[in-house]
């Protein structure tokens, strides 16, 4: 390892002089960069996979998002805490949210890359089915739950598909996960944002 430190004296033919200079691995990003794991939730630096031609040093730089991914499973139901409108009144809700879904199933392009033949990337004992597993996501559905006194309730099925008009003073979100496992799982990315508008 060498190091070169280019200073400015001031002065033609001077150099500046130090005691003491110390080097520092630096492993963890700014604020403003990210860590790159191999696994969600995993700590190890590595990368899963990378993509052919991919530039390391490009010097336009990158971007990134951040998504939750939750490190468990996601199974079972999630209910808001209740809402209160201020009064009864008739008006149609909506819910606006991210749906995600994660799996571990083969991609078309992740197998392949340009310039790639059959023979590189299939053995003769290959199979459809065996080269590219179906990715099956887990189930979702959203139950809005409504009330004028917030102790008699009543709701509505399927509100991830519907814009449904209610007369309510309380309402309430309950979503249901099911048939989700480590290989592929769906789940809505918080926040879930509960509309309501009245049209006179």
């Amino acid at each position: 390892l060498s190091i070169r430190v280019l200073t400015l004296s001031g002065v033609a033919g001077k150099y500046e002089l130090f005691d003491t200079i110390s080097v520092k691995q630096i492993l963890a990003p700014s604020v403003t960069g990210v860590t790159i794991v191999s696994a969600p939730g995993g700590e190890t630096q590595s990368w899963e996979s990378i993509e052919e031609g991919f530039n390391f040093n490009d010097a336009a730089g990158y971007t990134y998002d951040i998504y939750e991914i939750p490190s468990t499973t996601l199974t079972g139901d999630y209910t808001s805490a209740v809402q209160n409108m201020g009064s009864i009144k008739t008006v149609r809700h909506w819910g606006e949210f991210d749906l995600i879904f994660n799996n571990v199933a083969a991609s078309w392009e992740g197998e392949f890359s340009a310039g790639n033949t059959w023979a590189d990337k299939l053995e003769s004992s290959d199979t459809w089915l065996s080269k590219f597993v179906g990715a099956i996501a887990g189930d979702i559905s959203i139950r809005l739950w409504y009330s004028e006194d917030n102790i008699t309730w009543n709701y509505i099925d399927d509100f991830q598909l519907l814009s449904c008009e209610i007369t309510a003073q309380y309402v309430q979100y309950q979503i249901f996960l099911t048939d989700n496992d480590a290989n592929s799982y769906i789940y809505v990315k918080s926040p879930f944002t509960g509309k309501a508008y009245y049209w006179q």
